[in-house]
């Protein structure tokens, strides 16, 4: 054990016979004689190479960060060429506060978020990193919207079926058509609605949505979601009996609930398995919001984009830009 340990170097020898003279009576470089100890030749010598050494460890390790970072933006960079949209790497944290990412030069993506904001944002709505943080967040946290609906969509269904006729295989076709309607009026709602041209109170909020770092807790409040299910029910009263008008509620509020549920997961920084669903929801929403919100408005079904050509390759939207930037000057 004992040859084992390193001996001491000259600049921590220095250090200590520094320490023992302050413990002697040395106050603010002066000792209780009126000598300064410290404006001896060989102790002045010593503290200017400890401080050199100081500030060469210093400058190695913010070279050494330097470089990681360059490495990463490197890295991203050569894969976007490839048309190879990997979000962990968009949004990793060392990428996005040197501002490195950017399609290329000439465009104005770049997630250059500040980094106080960034973490101002994060801390007070407690951005989920797991899975179970974000079941926990939606189902208990101080958001109530989920659970007043998950509320109105069990007494919805309790009062369909003390109605008569009770469910049958109509009530089981309405509120299948009611979920794929959801689907398509997503993508209508999301492009003509929310970014309009005309200013509303959705356009409003949607757009303080898209202003937010992508990483953040995204749940409609409970007042929008009852006012809404409210809505639909009212125009499904005008074209079908109530019974049946009850269950398209039923799909609707539920595909309303999922869609809330899918959307503030792909929101927060909870990791998903490469290929699946949501990993694929996820990169189809991030380039919604972080490269051109024009495309890509799909979300529950992000398949409906190809049936409306709104889901281009990233490399088109580039040269799309491109191409219009060449006109306009």
């Amino acid at each position: 054990m004992i040859g084992s340990i390193n001996a001491p170097n000259t600049t921590t020898l220095r250090m200590i016979l520094l320490w023992a003279m302050t413990l002697l009576g040395v106050t603010n470089g002066f000792s209780p004689n009126g000598n300064n100890p410290l404006s001896s030749p060989i102790l002045s010598r010593s503290m200017v190479a400890f401080q050199s050494q100081s500030q060469s460890q210093s400058q190695s390790q913010s070279q050494r960060s330097r470089e990681t970072v360059n490495h990463i933006c490197a890295m991203t960079t050569k894969r976007k060429r490839h048309g190879m949209e990997l979000f962990n790497e968009i949004l990793d944290d060392k990428v996005r506060l040197q501002g490195c990412v950017r399609l290329d030069e000439s465009e104005s993506l770049s997630i250059q978020t500040a980094t106080a904001t960034t973490t101002v944002i994060e801390r007070n709505e407690n951005v989920p990193t797991t899975f179970g943080e974000a079941l926990h967040v939606f189902l208990l946290g101080s958001y109530n919207g989920p659970r007043v609906v998950m509320i109105l969509l069990f007494f919805t269904a309790i009062w369909r079926m003390t109605l008569p006729p009770t469910t049958s295989l109509v009530d089981a076709a309405v509120v299948m058509v009611t979920v794929v309607l959801w689907c398509f009026q997503e993508h209508v709602l999301h492009g003509r609605v929310l970014h309009s041209e005309a200013d509303w109170l959705g356009k409003v909020i949607h757009e303080d949505h898209h202003a937010k770092p992508y990483h953040h807790v995204s749940i409609d409040p409970a007042w929008l979601m009852i006012s809404w299910m409210g809505i639909v029910h009212a125009g499904f009263r005008c074209v079908l009996p109530l019974p049946l008008a009850l269950s398209a509620t039923v799909g609707y509020a539920a595909s309303g609930l999922w869609y809330e549920w899918l959307h503030f997961v792909v929101h927060t920084r909870v990791r998903f398995r490469g290929g699946s669903y949501l990993h694929t929801m996820r990169d189809h929403h991030a380039r919604h919001h972080l490269i051109d919100p024009n495309y890509w408005l799909g979300f529950s079904l992000p398949a409906v984009d190809d049936l409306f050509r709104t889901n281009p390759s990233v490399a088109e939207v580039r040269r799309w830009k491109k191409q219009k930037q060449s006109n306009n000057k």
